[in-house]
């Protein structure tokens, strides 16, 4: 093979599209937890448990997933990690609701900005200044092809205009009820 024939080669292949994964998949392959996120940085492993949510997560023909669980089993890194797959893979809009401003503020600075900028296909893609010249905040991103809110449930009126094609909820029973119940 000549030298311009494996140059045409090697351009060709970086033409391909990428392997199609499903959500378990791609978090072996891709993701990275950096220290401070996690006790044992680095590659993430999914325990059984955590694989058949992921894969459920990312299955076309399941619309729903609801897990009742105990606390401290990974689920808010399987959010995270969804969140970066969109980005990485199939840019979305998303809306992630979590129970207090607090915690949406926690989520984004402590949990997905750093596994976003650890893991190599999504870093610099939540951290830039968006598609509509710096209207980026901490909780409203955009990125190519979709975008990102992140929402306390505490004030149900952010929850009125978004119109999303994912849908993440985390700490549930820690959201408390409206005046209409």
């Amino acid at each position: 093979m000549s030298g311009l024939d494996r140059i045409r080669a090697a351009a060709l292949r970086q033409l391909a599209p990428p392997q199609s994964m499903n959500l378990a998949e791609w978090m072996e392959a891709e993701m990275r937890l950096p220290e401070g996120v996690s006790a044992t940085p680095g590659r993430i492993r999914l325990w059984p448990p955590q694989r058949g949510i992921a894969e459920a997560i990312s299955d076309p023909a399941i619309e729903r997933v609801t897990l009742m669980k105990p606390v401290r089993v990974g689920l808010s890194t399987l959010v995270s990690a969804t969140v970066a797959s969109h980005i990485a893979n199939d840019p979305a809009p998303i809306l992630v609701l979590l129970p207090t401003q607090d915690d949406c503020r926690d989520f984004v600075v402590s949990d997905l900005e750093p596994i976003c900028e650890a893991t190599p296909s999504c870093a610099g893609m939540l951290s830039g200044e968006g598609e509509e010249g710096g209207r980026n905040t901490i909780l409203s991103r955009r990125f190519a092809g979709g975008s990102l809110k992140v929402v306390a449930a505490k004030a149900p009126r952010h929850l009125r205009r978004p119109n999303v094609r994912i849908l993440l909820l985390d700490e549930i029973d820690a959201m408390e009820g409206t005046a209409e119940g």
